[in-house]
């Protein structure tokens, strides 16, 4: 679907292609998008590794134009979690993970507007075998989750956490969600040189005593922990090349199992500055420094029920104060589109047990997109 911010209107829903993972209800196909420097609109999506699935590659026929698409054979079928970044001279990184659990992350680039793409460079190390931490008899194998956000400089920044994947034998059971914990991060400059936030050279791939070593924000302890940190956007100026997450990581993320307790880490030039107490969660923009904003949807830590709406500090994240009402609630997978419009800066949905209708909503400065013309736009 498009949505025109001049006129209001919106075209489609138009069908790009099947997801192999529909059926399954498997979010691992949900898709990764990007516009190249000629206007076409690329789609990855369908792969969820060598488990099930088939991940596909996308490209609308014309520039600007989602009427009609075609599949492009010039990806590697066997990834999940797709990531694509657009850098400021046109090239496109494609991030993903090689595979299931076990396997490392990679990413792949192209400079010929996505027709092409080169060979894989690894960034995580995954699949060691390690002892210890669940007690004497646990075993289990690396993996990771990682992110990877453009800065409005050129950088790519990434934040991640660590899977202690069981392997079936010890003591250690098989609990898809669980054994996931810390937060990590690091950035890749825009000269391409991949450093921490003291600005160490890390050399790739990273594996997880060097990830403890250089890349630690917060140690959470070996528990559950889920979803990925969100960092803060700039969200200063009028134009698409002033966007991207700010340069100096400010990041929020649960720290506690599921959603009841979530942390704000700033870097403040020489370590993680960390307040834990009363943090709302969503997606975060920074009009300056000393303007944080968060969008809420009903998830907020420490013991205060979640108050749904825009979250203001003015201390760099040590207090928050609610300062805007948000019409919609328990939205599910709140995300910031690339280069968004002042108007269309999140997307997200509401699960519905309709598989073939699911609510899908973006929002901005002036509310939630809508669309009266159009039946398949979700009302207010």
């Amino acid at each position: 679907m498009s949505y025109d911010h001049n006129s209001g209107t919106t075209n489609g829903p138009v069908k790009v292609g099947d997801n192999p993972l529909a059926p399954f209800g498997d979010n691992h196909g949900s898709p990764a998008m990007i516009v190249d420097d000629a206007g076409y609109i690329h789609v990855v999506y369908g792969g969820h590794g060598q488990f099930r699935g088939k991940q596909t590659h996308a490209v609308s026929q014309n520039p600007e134009d989602i009427s009609s698409w075609k599949i492009l054979d010039n990806i590697d079928h066997l990834t999940t979690y797709p990531q694509f970044i657009k850098k400021n001279d046109g090239t496109l990184y494609l991030f993903y993970r090689d595979g299931i659990h076990q396997n490392d992350w990679e990413y792949v680039t192209s400079t010929d507007n996505g027709r092409t793409f080169s060979d894989p460079t690894v960034i995580a190390s995954a699949g060691e075998k390690r002892t210890g931490g669940y007690g004497e008899d646990s075993e289990y194998e690396d993996s990771w989750y990682l992110k990877f956000r453009k800065d409005r400089n050129d950088s790519i920044h990434m934040t991640g956490m660590y899977h202690a994947h069981g392997t079936g034998d010890g003591n250690l059971p098989y609990i898809h969600p669980y054994n996931r914990f810390n937060r990590y991060y690091m950035q890749m400059t825009s000269e391409g040189t991949w450093k921490n936030a003291a600005r160490e050279t890390i050399d790739l791939p990273f594996d997880k005593p060097e990830a403890d070593d250089k890349m630690l924000v917060y140690d959470t302890g070996m528990d559950y922990v889920l979803p990925p940190a969100k960092m803060a956007y700039h969200d200063v100026g009028d134009n698409n090349a002033s966007r991207g997450v700010f340069q100096v990581p400010h990041l929020v993320f649960p720290t506690e199992q599921g959603y009841s307790g979530f942390t704000f880490a700033r870097w403040d030039g020489d370590s993680w500055e960390i307040h834990e107490e009363d943090v709302p969660y969503g997606p975060m923009f920074m009009k300056s420094p000393r303007d944080i904003r968060i969008y809420n949807s009903g998830r907020h830590g420490g013991d205060t029920d979640p108050d749904i709406g825009v979250y203001q500090s003015t201390d760099r994240g040590q207090t928050w104060q609610r300062i805007e009402d948000m019409p919609k609630h328990r939205l599910k997978r709140q995300e910031v589109i690339q280069n968004y419009h002042d108007d269309a800066k999140v997307y997200a949905f509401i699960p519905s047990s309709d598989k073939n209708r699911v609510p899908v909503y973006m929002y901005g400065e002036s509310g939630f997109v809508t669309s009266d013309t159009n039946p398949s736009c979700p009302s207010n």
